[in-house]
């Protein structure tokens, strides 16, 4: 399961969608990750991982990776195309992503 902290989410004004990503998996394990969504490149990237001490573990150096369709990380292809990103332009503001989530898409996604 996928969830959005919601007061995470930003729209930066370098076209950047930021948002803290927390993934419960099957056997109850928690992962919490703050990552980033370029519209335009259709890129994903990855800043810091949570701690069970609850701090985060920055990333020396965060990697942009294209965003595909693939079982391991359909979750980026989902949110890019259905919340954060519709139409390929990113949102312009953090509440119209919320909005999106809320609604369960983004009014312009295809």
């Amino acid at each position: 399961r996928f969830f959005i902290d919601a007061k995470s989410l930003s729209a930066g004004s370098d076209g950047v969608v930021r948002y803290v990503l927390v993934v419960t998996t099957s056997g109850g394990a928690t992962n919490v990750t703050f990552e980033g969504i370029r519209c335009s490149a259709r890129e994903t990237t990855l800043y810091a991982t949570g701690r069970a001490d609850r701090t985060w573990g920055a990333l020396r150096a965060a990697a942009w990776r294209p965003i595909e369709n693939k079982p391991m990380n359909r979750h980026h292809a989902a949110l890019s195309r259905d919340y954060f990103c519709p139409g390929g332009t990113p949102i312009f503001k953090a509440e119209e992503g919320r909005d999106a989530l809320r609604r369960g898409k983004h009014p312009q996604a295809d």
